[in-house]
């Protein structure tokens, strides 16, 4: 194993935030090329706590599938960032409600479900302190779904982890914090 830079190109690139989540994509297989995919949702867009976003960026990284192997693959891998805009929201009760996008927030956890379902739990921002919601992607559609939590929820809190633990189809929190 080795570590290579590898910048994205001119012009492609998303905006300086910290406190966002990055999550891995299934890799994309096309005729010539592997596409290794994270997705970066939300974070502080400036100094401070203050300033959040509820943008999301697609990193890609393109690698041609003839470089595997040889001395030189790295130099023909292409990264890449783009904005991705959502412009549609559903509640997942089927009752056809449109719902506002993502609440902007930073210190979240993003966590990729079933390979397709990037689950966003809690989080803060300079509004509403500590939240504790939960927002669905659908990264094949890129439409945003609530599903509104049938049992007890822990309080707001930010800087925790998640796990998707699959043989139990359930989510484990633990930790973070809620600013008091």
């Amino acid at each position: 194993w080795e570590w290579n830079m590898i910048p994205p190109e001119a012009g492609h690139r998303a905006p300086f935030v910290y406190g966002a989540s990055l999550t891995t994509l299934p890799t994309v297989e096309t005729d010539d090329a592997y596409i290794g995919r994270a997705l970066q949702f939300g974070g502080f867009r400036s100094g401070g706590y203050c300033n959040e976003s509820n943008e999301l960026w697609l990193l890609s990284i393109k690698r041609p599938k003839e470089a595997f192997g040889g001395p030189n693959g790295y130099s023909e891998t292409i990264a890449y960032w783009e904005k991705i805009e959502i412009i549609e929201t559903r509640s997942g009760v089927c009752s056809g409600n449109t719902l506002p996008m993502a609440t902007p927030r930073a210190y979240h956890t993003a966590t990729l479900v079933q390979e397709r379902y990037l689950v966003v739990i809690g989080g803060t921002s300079s509004r509403d302190g500590s939240i504790m919601d939960e927002i669905v992607l659908d990264t094949h559609d890129w439409i945003w779904m609530h599903f509104p939590i049938g049992r007890s929820k822990p309080s707001g809190r930010h800087g925790h982890s998640v796990v998707w633990d699959e043989r139990r189809s359930r989510m484990v929190l633990f930790g973070g914090g809620n600013g008091v």
